[in-house]
């Protein structure tokens, strides 16, 4: 992901159109006020998820659970 954020800040006005698009098939919407994603990509969506710590927290509460089984 390191290498996909040099290339956006890097890119062209068309690596970073691509790039968007990768991210966000159903692009990007404007309203005039604030923008809008009606769906991310499952891939940026896993990984995005993932970085936040989601999946630290779903293997904890297993760990816990099969811990208080016992």
């Amino acid at each position: 992901m390191e290498n996909l954020e040099n290339l956006y800040q890097q890119g062209d006005l068309q690596t970073k159109r691509t790039i968007g698009c990768l991210i966000f098939p159903q692009k990007v919407e404007f309203d005039g006020k604030s923008f809008q994603t009606p769906r991310m990509n499952i891939v940026a969506q896993c990984i995005y998820q993932y970085n936040k710590g989601l999946g630290n927290k779903k293997t904890d509460i297993r760990e816990l659970k099969l811990l208080m089984s016992v």
